[in-house]
């Protein structure tokens, strides 16, 4: 089983098994990171099935404007939320809360954060959901506040 909840992990958990012969398919969306799928198709007989498409985006609602500058905790999980929020906040700027705390699901995810000048108040470990509320229920336990990553 992977350790890591990334593409680099699941090659690291996969090398070992895969062979030339070997069929995999890949379900991905349109936005993966090439990093697996070219791994894959070096290492087997690869099949790839892309099943949902980011497009482009719009600019927020008022509805969901209220939504975000009311949030405490604003939470990504995944490259392509982050992506998608940014590129929409800039059609409709929004003044974001001050205390507002943004939770990433991984570093791929925070990377993307980055990107928009953004950094993460927590980062789940393990990478995945049930990390990711951990992650967040622990920062709000904590009396000391860290530095966010």
């Amino acid at each position: 089983m992977a350790c890591r909840f990334v593409a680099e992990g699941l090659i690291e958990a996969l090398e070992p098994q895969l062979q030339g012969e070997d069929k995999v398919l890949l379900v991905q969306g349109n936005q993966a990171r090439p990093l697996l799928r070219e791994w894959l198709e070096s290492k087997c007989q690869l099949s790839l099935l892309e099943t949902y498409r980011t497009v482009g985006v719009s600019p927020f609602d008022d509805e969901a404007v209220a939504h975000i500058q009311s949030a405490d905790w604003i939470t990504f999980a995944s490259g392509s939320a982050v992506t998608s929020f940014y590129e929409r906040a800039k059609l409709s700027p929004i003044p974001l809360n001050e205390k507002q705390k943004i939770a990433s699901i991984g570093p791929i995810t925070s990377e993307g954060l980055a990107g928009f000048g953004q950094k993460a108040t927590v980062e789940a470990e393990p990478h995945h959901i049930e990390g990711l509320i951990e992650a967040i229920l622990k920062w709000e336990r904590e009396d000391v506040k860290v530095e966010t990553i």
